[in-house]
């Protein structure tokens, strides 16, 4: 009857049962993903394909490239040299297009590359200080607000330099 439990311990019938545990490597996989598809993957990886979508493209299971890696230091070396290298390519891309004039690029490469002397401080308690609305700190003289959001904050919200000038050009 299902359910009951005995207690004279496991039946003749399933002490006679062989025991399945998992492999812990399962060579067959294994040989599957040998040096020609490694290196594929590996080109994928410097493609800048993500692991799962590397392990898809040459046709093994991500488990058999984790495996490999587990058991092969080289490969799991290999496997992060692949994946600096497309992140040094972005990085490179990105540094053109800060060169070549783009903000956005110009703020990610410095908030990253300097962070200590840039950071996007919209949000912030002191870029919230700075104010050009009625009643603001600085609603007198919009000019101080320029010069305090420039020495507050490297590089300056570029909508709201565009804000600030406008002000200025205003009042004066």
């Amino acid at each position: 009857m299902w359910g009951l439990v005995s207690s004279s311990g496991p039946s003749e019938a399933t002490k006679a049962m062989p025991s399945k545990k998992p492999p812990t490597c399962c060579p067959r996989t294994m040989a599957q993903f040998g040096s020609d598809k490694r290196d594929t993957y590996l080109a994928h990886l410097r493609g800048g394909a993500r692991r799962m979508s590397a392990a898809e493209a040459v046709g093994v299971a991500y488990s058999t490239v984790w495996r490999a890696m587990q058991s092969d230091t080289e490969f799991q070396t290999a496997v992060n040299h692949a994946e600096m290298r497309a992140n040094e390519l972005v990085e490179d891309a990105l540094f053109r297009a800060a060169i070549d004039g783009n903000v956005t690029a110009q703020q990610v490469w410095l908030y990253n590359r300097a962070p200590e002397d840039w950071r996007d401080m919209r949000g912030s308690a002191s870029a919230l200080a700075v104010q050009t609305s009625p009643g603001g700190p600085n609603a007198h003289n919009p000019q101080d607000s320029v010069k305090e959001t420039a020495a507050e904050s490297k590089p300056a919200n570029p909508e709201r330099v565009v804000e600030l000038s406008r002000c200025v050009r205003e009042s004066g």
